[in-house]
C-alpha cells in the first residue's frame, strides 16, 4: 500500500483576489491533516472508501458519488502524466483507494485540494516515484480546477509548503519568514461554504461591475503584500489591523455572512488582534490572531457566538523553520515530518 499526506490550511489575505492574479497570504494548518491510501484492489474492481462518506463507491458507477473527483483524478494521470514517468500500462488497474481526513469539509480550509495532492502523490508512490513538490502542485492544481470551476493554486500551494506563503496565480509561491510566533483560532460557523457557486458569482459580479470589484481586488493585493512583511516583521499588531481591512473589502465583495460576521466581531470583541472569513466564503470558518494570553478568553467568545469547533494553531518561528529546512528540495509536503508517500508492504 502507498500512503501519503496532506494539511489544511488558512488564507490570512487576499482570498477571491488571488484568483484573478493578486497575491494572497496563505497559513498551513499542519494539525489537521488527510491521508490517501492505493493499493492493488483485492476484488478486481477499482473502488473509493472515505471516512466522510457511508459506503464504498465503484468507480464508472453511473451516478456520480462524493469522491467522482477523485476518479476523475486518477484517470486523467493514468492517462497522461504516469507515461512520461515511464508507467505504461493498457489501461488504468484496478485499485482500492481510502480517504481519512480531519479536515472538514466546505470550511474553506482547502479539504479538496488536501485530499488531490495526498491522492496524487499516493498514486506516484504506487509506482515508487516521488515528483518533485512543484510537479504534485501543478498536478493537483489541474485536477482542482475541475472541481471548483476556477482555482488559483492557492490551496494546492499552501497544501505543499509547511511555511506561509505569498502566491500569485502562475508564479512559485514565495515561502515567509516569521518575526515572531503568534496564535490562531479557527472557527467553524456550521454553515458549509459552497466553494465552486461563490467563486462563479464572483466572476458574474465582476462582469457586472468590474471597476467596483476590480477595484476591491487592487486593495486585497496590496493587503496581501503587506501582511507579508508584516508577517516576517513580527507585527503582530499590524498583521490583525490588515487582517481586518480585508475582512471590511470581504464583505464589500459579499462573500461574508452574518454567521461569519457574528464570528468576527465576537473575536474582535474578545481582544483579537484580527479577524476574517478564510476561503471562499457564505459560510466555512473565520480565522482570529490572537496573543497567547487572550486564547482562552477568544475561543470561548467564539463558542458562546455559535462556533461548532473552534481549532487553535500556535505558529512558532522555530518550528517552521525547522520544518523547511529538513526538506528543501520538497519545500516540505507535509508538516508531519512524512512528505513523501511511504510504501507500506
Amino acid at each position: 500500500m502507498a500512503i501519503a499526506t496532506a494539511h489544511a490550511k488558512v488564507i490570512l489575505a487576499g482570498e477571491h483576489a488571488v484568483v484573478y492574479g493578486h497575491p494572497a497570504v496563505a497559513m498551513p494548518v499542519c494539525s489537521l491533516s488527510c491521508e490517501v491510501g492505493i493499493v492493488d484492489s483485492p476484488d478486481g474492481l477499482t473502488s473509493f472508501v472515505a471516512d466522510a462518506y457511508p459506503g464504498r463507491f465503484l468507480a464508472g458507477a453511473h451516478e456520480e458519488h462524493p469522491l467522482s473527483f477523485l476518479e476523475d483524478l486518477l484517470g486523467w494521470l493514468f492517462r497522461d502524466e504516469l507515461p512520461r514517468w515511464g508507467v505504461e500500462l493498457a489501461g488504468p488497474p484496478p485499485l482500492s483507494i481510502s480517504v481519512r481526513s480531519e479536515i472538514p469539509i466546505g470550511a474553506g480550509m482547502g479539504s479538496s485540494a488536501a485530499i488531490l495532492v495526498a491522492a496524487t502523490r499516493a498514486l506516484f508512490g504506487h509506482y515508487g516515484i516521488t515528483p518533485p513538490a512543484s510537479e504534485i502542485q501543478r498536478l493537483a492544481h489541474a485536477a482542482e480546477m475541475g472541481v471548483h470551476g476556477r482555482s488559483s493554486g492557492l490551496d494546492v500551494a499552501a497544501a505543499v509548503h509547511s511555511a506561509p506563503v505569498l502566491f500569485t496565480t502562475g508564479e512559485p509561491a514565495v515561502s515567509l519568514s516569521i518575526g515572531a510566533p503568534f496564535d490562531l483560532l479557527v472557527a467553524r460557523s456550521g454553515v458549509q461554504s459552497l466553494t465552486r457557486k461563490v467563486v462563479l458569482d464572483v466572476l458574474e459580479r465582476r462582469k457586472r461591475e468590474p471597476a467596483l470589484i476590480d477595484g476591491l481586488f487592487t486593495q486585497m493585493g496590496g493587503i496581501a503584500r503587506n501582511l507579508g512583511e508584516a508577517i516576517a516583521d513580527g507585527n503582530l499588531s499590524g498583521m490583525g489591523r490588515l487582517m481586518n481591512r480585508n475582512q471590511e473589502l470581504l464583505a464589500d465583495l459579499g462573500v461574508s455572512s452574518l454567521d461569519l460576521d457574528r464570528l468576527v466581531a465576537a473575536a474582535q470583541e474578545a481582544g483579537a488582534l484580527g479577524a476574517k472569513l478564510t476561503g471562499a466564503g457564505r459560510g466555512g470558518c473565520i480565522v482570529a490572531l490572537a496573543e497567547p494570553v487572550l486564547v482562552a478568553t477568544i475561543r470561548e467568545a467564539l463558542r458562546e457566538a455559535g462556533a461548532v469547533e473552534v481549532h487553535e494553531y500556535h505558529v512558532d518561528p522555530q518550528v517552521v523553520a525547522g520544518n523547511v529546512a529538513r526538506d528543501p528540495v520538497m519545500r516540505v509536503g507535509g508538516c508531519s515530518g512524512q512528505p513523501r508517500p511511504q510504501r507500506v508492504e
